[in-house]
């Protein structure tokens, strides 16, 4: 296994939706805070959810283009702020959420993205083999339709009792999930650093879990002290003092990635960076940050992987 530079071993990527509160309503300074991850070579792609302005949309794809940046759709806000459940035990709601997430692959295919993300519904129901069945049969649903739009399908699992309390979260229900779905070409799983805490799953167990390396990944930080202002899913900045995750924790998780052929091969990996700001931070900032952490991260993970001999 060999890693050339940090370009040629990442394809970066920013998630732009968390960057300002709007955003999550398909409203706000799109553009704007789209042109800080555009204009920044450090960044070959970048992820946004639904853009109410169907004149916002068509200005974003056309300069994410010009750019030549990559996009990814996330459905994930989309499905909490309509408070969706594809694997409801009501036909009506399981209808109303497919119609809702085929839009969103519509929208998706508007902006010339080639990655869709989404997450599961609430984590409320006691029927464990009706939620999965339904929610393997929403997949292969979604699924056809993304592969006659050119898409990637990518479930992002979230935890299951501590902040968002979605469905698929745990190692268990993920490894029942991905044996249903083998056969599902266009289909795979987002590994998302920030809910290995909260779901108290460790980096090994979730690579473990997915039988392979994922189809994308994100890095963030999540808080487990509930007196602090940012407990739970809040991915706040790395070295964030209550924080789960920092250059350790990234470190580690490359290593994982390596060791599973995710980095190092001949294609970069894909590696999302997500974190909120408050209102005293400056995105500018915020950025800077998690770029001098992954720099940092990525100095460390070949360290130890030359240790154990595997670079």
């Amino acid at each position: 296994m060999k890693w050339g530079s940090l370009e040629d071993t990442f394809d970066f990527s920013c998630i732009h939706c968390t960057l300002h509160p709007l955003f999550l309503e398909g409203k706000g300074p799109i553009l704007e805070y789209a042109e800080l991850i555009l204009h920044d070579d450090f960044f070959n792609r970048i992820e946004v959810t639904h853009i109410a302005d169907p004149l916002v949309r068509r200005e974003f794809a056309h300069r994410a283009r010009i750019c030549r940046v990559s996009r990814s759709y996330l459905m994930q806000p989309v499905i909490f702020g309509k408070r969706l459940n594809p694997h409801s035990h009501l036909l009506e709601e399981r209808r109303r959420s497919l119609h809702e997430m085929n839009l969103c692959l519509e929208e998706a295919a508007e902006i010339e993205a080639d990655m869709v993300l989404f997450c599961s519904g609430p984590n409320d129901s006691e029927d464990e083999e009706l939620v999965s069945q339904a929610y393997v049969d929403l997949i292969g649903v979604l699924s056809e339709r993304a592969s006659v739009l050119g898409l990637e399908l990518l479930l992002e699992p979230f935890d299951d009792k501590v902040d968002k309390k979605r469905w698929m979260g745990s190692n268990e229900r993920l490894m029942l999930l991905l044996e249903k779905t083998k056969d599902i070409s266009n289909f795979s799983i987002v590994a998302e650093l920030s809910h290995f805490p909260l779901l108290q799953e460790t980096v090994t167990g979730v690579m473990t879990a997915m039988g392979h390396h994922p189809g994308h990944v994100h890095i963030g930080n999540c808080v487990l002290t509930q007196s602090d202002a940012r407990y739970g899913d809040s991915h706040p900045y790395f070295g964030y003092p209550q924080g789960c995750n920092d250059v350790p924790e990234i470190a580690d998780l490359l290593c994982s990635l390596a060791k599973a052929g995710y980095l190092g091969g001949d294609t970069a990996g894909s590696l999302g960076i997500e974190i909120i700001p408050r209102q005293d931070e400056q995105v500018k900032d915020i950025l800077m940050n998690a770029k001098r952490t992954v720099r940092a991260a990525w100095r460390q993970a070949k360290q130890q992987l030359h240790m154990e001999g595997a670079v």
